[in-house]
């Protein structure tokens, strides 16, 4: 009797597994089927029109929302702006999918998918940003992983007094998407002297920092970021004003031409300006910008260097602290 029911157990057992590896099995199906976009699906959505059109946005959105596991209401994502980017971002010499799901505010969804025969998989995200204005990719040549350029817009007048575009760029890793790049295009803030309590109300202005810039790229021989453009230091012709000015009630008290080059580095992984050795230490750094010439610092003097080390961590150090190294 016992042995009985000893076999009972061990076959009540096999047969549990065995069912598990079927669930498992059909779970895994419904997994790649949830990773994967298929090449025809991305053709007929470029070719179609109208309302077939939106019903395919729909499908192409509704997919790489699963994948990152992301949720959202369907009215948002009828509303949402899809746009597709093309190129080789990962590296393997194969043309790759960008989609970027833009839902409004700090609200924009990218992910990459890799191409795999007939269909594109899966493969990584980039962090959600504010609305993006353009994109584009820099091949890095044969065998290299690509690079993803952001213009982003990030407005934020209503409610800190501050708007800008910033640049952002991305580079796969084998296993995520490295930012490597991020620098101000274009920027304008102000500031009311009397939130800070400090002045009397009499001696209290309206203050306005901005950045007008263009950037430039260039491929080769080296990939490289050029930003020429002006910024201004302005204060209000007033004191003791509670509503913001209008901006032909602003002087300019201090300004200055932009002109900075970026170049990348395969040593670093990272767009910079230059290399330096930090004098403390005597380590070899990367420049990845130099925050005297960012607009805040018209106010304000900021002499330090962002730079990024070789264990791949960024943090900020003293000018005097670096001595940069000629090429």
């Amino acid at each position: 009797m016992g042995c009985f029911i000893m076999k009972k157990s061990i076959i009540t057992i096999i047969l549990s597994v065995m069912l598990l590896l079927v669930l498992c099995s059909a779970v895994g199906v419904k997994l790649v089927e949830k990773t994967e976009l298929k090449e025809e699906l991305l053709k007929r959505y470029e070719k179609s029109e109208g309302e077939e059109k939106n019903k395919l946005k729909v499908k192409i959105i509704k997919n790489v929302l699963t994948v990152i596991d992301k949720k959202y209401d369907s009215d948002i994502i009828n509303d949402s702006v899809l746009t597709i980017l093309q190129g080789d971002v990962v590296g393997d010499d194969l043309t790759d999918a960008v989609f970027v799901v833009s839902m409004g505010g700090k609200d924009t969804v990218i992910a990459v998918y890799s191409k795999l025969g007939s269909n594109y998989t899966y493969s990584g995200k980039i962090d959600n940003l504010f609305e993006i204005k353009a994109i584009q990719t820099l091949e890095m040549g044969e065998g290299e992983k690509g690079i993803i350029i952001f213009r982003e817009l990030a407005d934020q007048m209503l409610g800190a007094y501050e708007s800008g575009v910033f640049l952002r760029a991305y580079k796969w890793n084998g296993n995520e998407f490295d930012s490597v790049f991020n620098v101000i295009e274009s920027y304008t803030a102000y500031w009311n002297e009397l939130w800070d309590k400090v002045k009397s109300a009499e001696d209290s202005y309206w203050l306005n920092i901005t950045q007008e810039s263009i950037s430039n790229y260039s491929a080769t021989p080296t990939p490289t970021v050029y930003l020429k453009g002006t910024q201004k230091y302005l204060e209000s012709k007033k004191s003791n004003l509670i509503n913001l000015p209008n901006y032909n009630e602003f002087e300019t008290k201090a300004q200055r031409g932009l002109l900075q080059t970026y170049y990348w580095s395969n040593k670093w992984n990272n767009f910079i300006i230059g290399e330096g050795t930090e004098v403390k230490s005597g380590d070899v750094v990367a420049i990845i910008d130099d925050l005297s010439q960012e607009p805040f610092s018209l106010v304000e003097e900021d002499n330090r260097y962002r730079i990024k080390r070789s264990d791949g961590s960024i943090s900020v150090a003293c000018k005097s602290n670096i001595m940069p190294i000629k090429k």
